[in-house]
């Protein structure tokens, strides 16, 4: 409530906001297209975030658009309690657990902000709930596991590690279902529906940039796949961002 009440009426914060989601958010409504907007390496990650500014752009004052990350602030708190008490902690630990994740920098200041961590953090952890815990059939489980992972991919394209170890686990982790076969249709439904939000941009990227995962390059492996690396950027040196939080 707070942090709504310090929002309201600003303007969308933080540099991701202004140099990319919410001018993405306002194309696409101008312009009607999902397309890669210029060259520049950053306008070719997916663009969940920018389609969720874009939906509040559309039904609110643009001051307001602040406001958006605090929805995603709240959800990743809920599926940490979820995941918490499917862990086997009681109510109470759950809930200073959820409650602590919100005063984490990369939390608390990503809900001030239009940038992509808290969407993607949000449902990664939802797909983690429906992955470890099971609380539906294992098919069901892995049907809506793989939904919110591919819409997590939409946010954060680093959100495909997490994707693939989920899947790992949906196979060989100690509460995957003894018999192989049941295990394999598990794991093919889990692959299938992570699949259905994030191939767009998936075809997207390969054909407008020779490379499904651009800007994402790695040196040899992608070589052999004939997937492109952008002339603009090495993701894999650029140690800086991961001392950023």
């Amino acid at each position: 409530t707070v942090l709504a009440l310090l929002l309201a009426g600003s303007w969308p914060q933080g540099f991701e906001a202004r140099a990319y989601h919410v001018p993405l958010a306002v194309r696409v409504l101008y312009q009607g297209t999902l397309g890669i907007v210029d060259g520049s390496w950053m306008h070719a990650y997916p663009i969940n975030m920018s389609l969720w500014a874009g939906f509040w752009i559309y039904l609110l004052p643009e001051r307001l658009i602040a406001l958006a990350n605090l929805p995603f602030l709240a959800l990743s708190a809920a599926a940490l309690f979820a995941l918490a008490r499917g862990a086997g902690a009681d109510r109470n630990a759950a809930l200073l657990v959820a409650c602590g994740l919100t005063t984490i920098p990369l939390f608390s200041f990503g809900a001030l902000q239009v940038s992509a961590d808290l969407g993607g953090v949000a449902f990664i952890s939802i797909a983690a709930y429906f992955i470890l815990t099971q609380p539906l059939p294992a098919r069901m489980s892995a049907l809506l596991g793989g939904l919110a992972g591919g819409l997590a991919f939409g946010f954060k394209s680093l959100h495909l590690v997490p994707l693939g170890l989920l899947g790992v686990w949906l196979l060989c982790g100690p509460a995957a279902d003894g018999a192989l076969r049941r295990r394999l249709g598990a794991a093919g439904i889990y692959a299938l529906a992570a699949l259905a939000p994030m191939a767009y941009w998936l075809i997207r990227n390969y054909v407008e940039r020779g490379n499904p995962l651009y800007p994402v390059y790695v040196p040899g492996v992608f070589d052999l796949l004939g997937w492109l690396a952008p002339p603009d950027q090495q993701l894999l040196s650029n140690t800086a961002n991961e001392r950023e939080w």
